[in-house]
This record gives structure tokens, sequence and C-alpha cells, in this order.
């Protein structure tokens, strides 16, 4: 039996904490709030990415880089550094292994690829990369501008469109949404309401169709910040 394979054999648990990291970040949870169409309505659709955002960015707390070009947003990560067996603090899920012999096992999940390298002194190289392209200029993926702030849509169906607001201030980029508030009477001061309903009949969320003058009033009074990131020189 290779080192390897000794060491998947060991932990039959079979979780991997820093997939269930990663895992999250791709899929995340559906909105709770949607729009009938994309933010803000009847502007013109951006094709490119403004120049004043693009660049390279870290978001400090889980160091995660993001860097934007002419078309596209992309998170990514790389990290490399060297343990010891017993001290690694996540268990391997052998149904990620794409590759493994008698030195190395290579994993994959979604955007994450995980190589580790085993050493006869029970030493192990860990070494991982995920890469997720969060937003790319396209019929799906529409970019309109509003208020020195930039909307970022994403199509989820017909009439029915995810939106995120971002903006980039003092070198801090940062992403924001529309949150279902405690009182929902406090959005319907504000615009009309659309109840979104499961099959069950459970409620699922509320879709918007805000004029102008009504999406201003939500971004100062109902978009929250869900990630911030800073701008490298």
């Amino acid at each position: 039996m290779t080192m390897a394979a000794s060491f998947i054999n060991y932990h039959l648990s079979l979780k991997l904490t820093l997939f269930i990291f990663i895992i999250v970040l791709l899929t995340g949870c559906e909105d709770t709030i949607k729009f009938e169409e994309p933010q803000p309505a009847n502007k013109a659709n951006l094709k490119q990415i403004p120049k004043k955002l693009r660049g390279t960015y870290i978001e400090e707390a889980d160091k995660l880089n993001l860097t934007i070009d002419s078309k596209a947003i992309v998170e990514w990560l790389d990290v490399s550094y060297k343990t010891t067996k017993d001290s690694l603090d996540f268990e391997i899920d052998s149904s990620k292994i794409v590759s493994q012999n008698n030195t190395k096992i290579q994993l994959n999940e979604g955007g994450l690829n995980l190589n580790l390298d085993f050493f006869s002194t029970d030493s192990i190289a860990v070494h991982y990369t995920y890469r997720d392209t969060i937003f790319s200029i396209s019929d799906e993926h529409i970019l309109r501008q509003f208020k020195g702030h930039y909307f970022l849509n994403y199509k989820r169906g017909e009439g029915n469109w995810k939106v995120r607001r971002l903006t980039l201030k003092n070198g801090n980029l940062s992403f924001a949404k529309v949150n279902l508030p405690d009182d929902i009477t406090e959005l319907k001061e504000i615009t009309d309401l659309k109840e979104i309903e499961a099959d069950s009949g459970k409620n699922m969320g509320y879709k918007l169709k805000p004029s102008k003058k009504e999406l201003k009033q939500l971004m100062e009074r109902s978009f929250t910040e869900t990630k911030t990131y800073k701008k490298l020189k």
C-alpha cells in the first residue's frame, strides 16, 4: 500500500473542511429578493467593464483575490505551505481524487484544485488553487451604471434577475445586495412586491420592479454590503 493510500484509508470519515469552505463560496444561497428586469431599468448595457474598476484586489479576511479585466470578474486563491502528516487540519474525501501515486494526491472540486505531495520524512507539501469567474459580460450577465455605482445583473430565468451593486470608493471595492428585512413593510414602503411561491405554496422571497426613483431609495435604505476587497497598487 502506498504512503498516499495509507493516508486516505486512515481518515475514514472522508470530510474535507477546505472543500466545504470553497463549495459554500461557489454555490452560496439564492437571493430571496429578485428583480423582474436588469437594473437600473432603461439604462444602456455597458459593453466593457470601465478602466477605473480594472485591476487586482484582495479580500483581507479570507485572503481571496479578485481580478477585473475589460470583460470579466474572477475570484481566485493560490496557497502553498508545508506541514506534517499528523498536523493536517482537514481530511480527504476520496471521491474527489482525480489522480494519485506513491507520493502524490490530486483532488478537484468545482473551481478548486488541491495537490498533496508526501515525503518520507512524514512532511507534506500542500498546494491549492481556486478560480471562479463570478461575472462575465454576456446576454445573461449585464453590466449597467447608475449614480456612480455599477450593477451586475445575473439572469436566472425569464423576468428573473439576481442583482449586485458594485462600488469603488477610496480603493475599496464593495459588493452589495438587497436583503429581505425582518419587517417586509420596509420594502413595501419603497416599491411594489410580488411574492415568489414554491410549488408547495411556501414563500421563497419577493420580486421587484422598481423605477429609477425607487431604486435610488433602495440603494439608500436596503442595499447592504456582502463583501469588500482592497485594490492592490
